[in-house]
């Protein structure tokens, strides 16, 4: 076991306040996601007979979708707890995976989203694997991490420390669009 599986272990049964830090998720995708699309989810019982990928095949069929290959991190993630809410923050299912088509070149690949309770999200990079915080209200972007592990480690902490989940990089960082993209339909 690598050590970033052994941190999310460790970590996924800790709590503050009488919040949990990791929350399986309780709705599971069925249809993968298409660009412009929000994610589609059902509950377990609207799937009983339905035939489902396993994580590790959802996460190769994802990558050969997207084009791009998916963060280590968040493939041990995946491997490890499987999707669900991590300190707040929504981890997708890789069929919920999109590209979110973004300016100024940053993280295009949506994999995590709700990740302050206001329905932002957290983009990745595949060309580097940087993952970015990105904000609709105002509209913009912050570096939160290198790694998809960078940014679960700095997201624990905060959390666990001060019960926030949005450390103060993210406004330390923060850069607003100079556009924002309007809906391709």
């Amino acid at each position: 076991m690598d050590e970033f599986a052994k941190f999310l272990l460790d970590n996924k049964d800790k709590s503050r306040e009488e919040r949990r830090l990791f929350f399986a998720s309780k709705k599971v995708p069925l249809f993968t996601a298409q660009p412009n699309q929000p994610p589609l989810f059902f509950t377990k019982s609207q799937l009983k007979d339905k035939q489902r990928l396993s994580i590790s095949d959802a996460l190769v069929a994802a990558e050969a979708r997207l084009g791009d290959v998916l963060p280590t991190g968040y493939k041990s993630f995946l491997n490890v707890l499987g999707p669900g809410i991590w300190c707040e923050a929504t981890i997708l299912h890789p069929d919920n995976l999109y590209d979110c088509e973004l300016p100024q070149g940053i993280g295009e690949i949506m994999i995590a989203y709700n990740v302050d309770g206001c329905g932002n999200s957290i983009t990745v990079d595949p060309k580097d694997g940087r993952i970015y915080f990105l904000a609709h209200d105002p509209t913009g972007y912050a570096l939160v991490g290198t790694t998809f592990e960078e940014w679960i480690h700095d997201l624990t902490d905060t959390w666990l420390k001060e019960g926030n989940c949005i450390p103060s990089s993210y406004d330390d960082n923060f850069v607003e669009f100079s556009f924002w993209p309007r809906n391709r339909r």
